[in-house]
């Protein structure tokens, strides 16, 4: 690698070095704690009350609109039964299936463990309800993408508020 890097360093702007992943993780940073999730709620002219049908709607928009792409690639959303299910080896079985080489390959979901906000009861006023933040289990969409240089990707959404996104380049095929 070195004798590459000095043998073409006048073309060579930057050197981006590591293990052969790369994974990027994304939250909106006002979305990310109660007191943005209220804030978001002040915005939208929503009461804490009724934040959970408000989430409960953008989840049904998300899965609606994660169908469709499915079914406008003449495919459909592949879910497993389980975390543990090896999604990249279930992704390459169905683009190998499906006879694809390149762009998205399948949309794969399952339940998995989230970071998510519920409404309880205030731990500090009597009679009040608050947002927290909690662990919690929902489904999330796996999209599978082969590319020339960049090999197998995906986009892992997270279905339910705050819509968590992870991003993994395997830089390998």
């Amino acid at each position: 690698m070195k004798s590459f890097l000095s043998r073409f360093a006048s073309l060579i702007l930057s050197v981006l070095s590591g293990f052969d992943r790369l994974r990027f993780r994304g939250c909106s940073g006002l979305l990310n704690n109660a007191q943005g999730v209220n804030s978001y709620l002040f915005r939208q002219d929503l009461l804490i009350k009724e934040f959970t049908d408000h989430a409960q709607g953008l989840t049904n928009d998300l899965v609606e609109g994660t169908e469709a792409m499915a079914r406008a690639d003449c495919d459909k959303v592949h879910y497993l039964n389980s975390p543990n299910i090896d999604k990249q080896a279930a992704a390459l079985e169905i683009a190998q299936k499906r006879g694809l080489t390149s762009g998205r390959i399948a949309i794969l979901s399952c339940l998995e463990s989230c970071r998510t906000f519920r409404v309880r009861k205030s731990r500090t006023t009597p009679g009040h309800i608050e947002i927290r933040k909690e662990e919690g289990r929902c489904q999330h969409f796996y999209h599978y993408f082969l590319h020339e240089q960049l090999g197998l990707c995906y986009v892992r959404l997270q279905s339910w508020f705050p819509f968590t996104m992870r991003i993994g380049l395997n830089g390998r095929t």
